[in-house]
């Protein structure tokens, strides 16, 4: 058996099947828009909308400090120069999709460079705002949802994206991404007595193709 070694966010031991998550397809940052301005800024309106709303019915659903990402998020996608740059960027001939991603990266870009570590914190949460935005602009959902028991394999995991998971299905995650500290990290332990039942785990690129390959996941 092949042992693929990663950062425990908690201690424990998780043998299942595996839930594997692909990655949505990666935005085009250069697709020109084939409609009017007003059209394609009409677009980018409805799913800033879409989002907010979607966020807000996820909050209801949640609860502490899981409750305070998903506000967090919020507050981001609802962020008038987040809308106001990608408006600009449309204007210029750019899609919808294309616009938001180009502006939340460089948004989360300057934030991550500031000296204090709240801000730069918060890159992650516009990173999260783009790529809802994007989600409702490509019709899709990003929340995971488990018909029987196994360990969630993604590459990474937002917490707007855990809120449906029923854990008394969940025997772990396993993410390429994150931290034993992010977000991921701090929304298990609102989730689950006792804690071996989430075992977040950040792994490297070259073990994850491995990883996916094989249909039960052991770690500890």
């Amino acid at each position: 058996m092949k042992i693929l070694h990663g950062i425990p966010a908690a201690p424990g031991l998780a043998i299942g099947p595996a839930h594997i998550i692909r990655p949505a397809p990666p935005v085009d940052v250069t697709a020109q828009r084939t409609v009017d301005t007003a059209v394609e800024t009409a677009r980018l309106e409805r799913a800033i909308g879409q989002a907010i709303a979607g966020l807000d019915r996820l909050q209801s659903a949640a609860s502490g400090s899981t409750a305070d990402m998903l506000a967090a998020q919020r507050e981001m996608v609802d962020d008038p120069e987040l809308k106001e740059g990608a408006d600009a960027l449309i204007a210029a001939g750019f899609t919808a999709e294309a616009a938001i991603t180009r502006v939340a990266a460089d948004y989360a870009e300057q934030l991550a460079s500031l000296p204090d570590p709240y801000l730069a914190a918060r890159a992650e949460d516009v990173r999260e705002a783009g790529r809802r935005i994007v989600t409702e602009l490509r019709g899709i959902s990003l929340e995971v949802r488990l018909e029987r028991s196994g360990i969630v394999i993604a590459q990474d995991l937002a917490p707007a994206e855990t809120v449906g998971l029923d854990v008394a299905l969940l025997q772990a995650i396993v993410t390429e991404t994150g931290s034993a500290t992010g977000h991921l990290a701090i929304v298990r332990r609102v989730w689950v007595s006792p804690p071996w039942l989430a075992w977040p785990v950040c792994l490297t690129r070259s073990t994850r193709a491995r990883l996916l390959s094989s249909m039960e996941i052991v770690g500890r």
